[in-house]
């Protein structure tokens, strides 16, 4: 007699899977994260000005990593140029996926810990400002990436995420805090 499917959409493990997929690709634009690679460029951004006044160097994800349509597009709605669009909205995108796949893996998984520094890495400077443009122009993925590193990450880091950031909410304000009385 065949065995029928464990995955089915009534079994919690399908739900999660079936969940993931469709916040896969409401973010990042498709279902598979091989579909894109990771890599990273440094990039100089002259910022408006008569000269230019201030210059932002970050680094991003390479042409040929991942690439965010919904993200790019919210972006370039809330104004900014194409290439500049691009990698904010391949910043954030990255972040996003790192973190689903942080929530997947056993806290003594080397894998989860390198995608852990790399999320922290990209809420340092000088990335932390093309990820806060990302979140301005995308609010509702911004506060959901807050959310998800305070599930995801050690109690003693939780609200790191959201006061590198300068986001205000409990988690930033209590780390924010223990931050003082460690000084």
């Amino acid at each position: 007699m065949p065995k029928t499917s464990s995955r089915a959409i009534t079994s919690p493990a399908g739900t999660a899977d079936t969940m993931e997929v469709l916040a896969r690709e409401d973010v990042l634009g498709h279902s598979r994260p091989c579909a894109a690679t990771m890599g990273t460029i440094s990039m100089l951004v002259r910022l408006p000005g008569r000269p230019p006044t201030q210059c932002l160097s970050i680094t991003s994800p390479s042409p040929q990593s991942m690439r965010s349509p919904a993200l790019t597009t919210a972006c370039r709605q809330a104004g900014l140029p194409l290439e500049l669009a691009e990698i904010c909205g391949g910043l954030l995108a990255s972040v996003v996926d790192d973190l689903v796949a942080i929530g997947r893996l056993r806290r003594t998984d080397f894998e989860r810990s390198k995608r852990m520094e790399r999320v922290l890495a990209a809420v340092d400077e000088p990335q932390v400002s093309a990820l806060r443009v990302a979140m301005a122009a995308s609010p509702v993925n911004g506060r959901a990436c807050v959310r998800h590193w305070d599930a995801v990450c050690d109690k003693h880091e939780r609200g790191k995420m959201a006061w590198l950031l300068g986001i205000e909410t409990e988690t930033a304000y209590r780390y924010g805090k223990k931050q003082e009385r460690r000084k």
